[in-house]
């Protein structure tokens, strides 16, 4: 129950801190400073689930939520825009900032998985 309970307040503030990240850095620096940042957010999202599960021991279906929880916040402007009001100038930067955390999320979460701790 508590891993739950952890999980979904990180939900919660890592969605508000992924669209501050997304509006204040994301779509207004350099496109080097945005892949560093977006591979630093996935990268840290699996650390913080990883974590939370070698913490709390869940079981099998806690760990699918805990997992799902942080696919989720690993996108840091999920919801964040209508993507059909972005003008074309920043489709390529939207893509960029969907994908990349969201890979380096389930690579750093595979090779946690895989390399113990």
């Amino acid at each position: 129950m508590v891993f739950f309970l952890w999980c979904s307040l990180m939900m919660v503030l890592g969605r508000k801190i992924g669209w501050e990240l997304s509006k204040q850095i994301l779509y207004k620096s350099g496109r080097s400073v945005c892949c560093v940042c977006c591979i630093v957010w996935g990268a840290a999202n699996a650390q913080g689930i990883h974590s939370l599960i070698h913490t709390w021991h869940p079981g099998l279906l806690l760990k699918i939520f805990g997992y799902g929880a942080g696919v989720y916040v690993s996108v840091p402007n999920y919801g964040l825009f209508n993507e059909g009001t972005l003008p074309d100038s920043l489709r390529g930067r939207h893509l960029l900032i969907q994908v990349l955390p969201d890979v380096t999320y389930l690579v750093g979460s595979i090779l946690f998985v895989v390399i113990p701790s």
